[in-house]
């Protein structure tokens, strides 16, 4: 299953591929099901701002496969919504360096394992040739001929 999610003036419109939307009678939830009618998940369609809810309005659309969440009104100061403290720019630093080491790790780990993955049987391949030809007999691998001007 496949799914896209964009920002359409003041509305969130998810697609789907190879799934469906089913919203629920009384417009409070809404399920993803797969192919085979099987629900995958089921999630509320309110949306909560420091425990302020924001009524939606969903529709279903295009047989299905097309969910709109939009916003009824905007918040008023009937309900303020607290100021929260942000991170210093040093934390902010610290944490984009922490995320670009483990970015770095998570990389080289990843091209390790592709590696391993795709190309292990080249690389074991390899690997037995060059062991064989380090306990050849001097002029008897297959780089000998090289080495003799042949």
């Amino acid at each position: 299953m496949r799914y896209s999610v964009e920002l359409v003036d003041k509305t969130v419109v998810t697609t789907l591929q190879g799934g469906t939307f089913r919203l629920a009678q009384d417009e409070k939830s809404y399920s993803v099901t797969d192919s085979h009618g099987a629900t995958v998940v089921s999630l509320p369609t309110d949306v909560r701002v420091d425990d302020v809810a924001v009524p939606v309005k969903p529709a279903v659309k295009n047989d299905g496969t097309v969910l709109e969440l939009t916003p009824q009104k905007t918040m008023t100061t009937d309900h303020p919504v607290a100021v929260q403290p942000i991170a210093s720019p040093l934390e902010n630093q610290r944490a984009m360096n922490d995320f670009s080491t483990q970015f770095g790790i998570a990389t080289a780990v990843g091209g390790i394992l592709g590696t391993i993955a795709v190309s292990g049987p080249a690389l074991g391949i390899a690997g037995l040739d060059l062991i064989n030809t380090l306990q050849a007999a001097p002029g008897t691998s297959k780089w000998a001929k090289d080495t003799a001007g042949n």
